[in-house]
């Protein structure tokens, strides 16, 4: 799948030190909730439990060689719903990558759902804004995550966007 200067792919064992780039970006570290670089034998086993999954897609988004984004996308059988998360390399941030990648990874699953939905942290104005732009809409479901940077938990308001909504994906 292309967008321009873009590929995002299904991701693959060999992609494993691309992903641990990511994941140990700054803001990315921040995001996971974390407060240092991620263990490598950690990220190895959650890495590959998330390539393997029978529910989760798992994508990493290229420009040229270089991965510059992250995105999973996990089916929720029961409610037929998915849900999506994300992460951007800090070097690209702010530049509309987010909104490129999770309309490419939608585009590709071939899953039956009704409903996407995104949790998004009222401080991510950028994630905000990304989702919006999309057509999600939050609803007045909250829920505060434990960040282990922060003293305060982080308050998380949920997106939800409808099959056939405006702004189709």
């Amino acid at each position: 799948m292309n967008n321009k200067n873009f590929t995002l792919q299904l991701t693959k064992p060999s992609d494993f030190e691309a992903f641990l780039n990511l994941k140990s970006e700054t803001e990315n570290i921040y995001w996971s909730g974390f407060n240092s670089v991620p263990d490598r034998n950690i990220l190895w086993s959650h890495f590959i439990e998330s390539i393997y999954s029978k529910t989760r897609y798992f994508f990493l988004l290229f420009e040229g060689e270089q991965a510059i984004g992250y995105l999973y996308i996990d089916y929720i059988m029961l409610t037929r719903a998915i849900e999506i998360a994300y992460g951007i390399s800090k070097t690209k941030s702010g530049s509309g990558l987010a909104k490129i990648m999770i309309n490419l990874g939608l585009s590709y699953i071939e899953l039956e759902y009704d409903t996407i939905i995104a949790w998004i942290a009222i401080s991510n104005i950028a994630s905000i804004k990304s989702v919006e732009s999309l057509g999600f809409k939050r609803t007045g479901e909250e829920e505060y995550r434990t960040f282990l940077q922060e003293v305060e938990q982080i308050k998380f308001c949920k997106y939800i966007k409808k099959k056939g909504d405006i702004n189709e994906l």
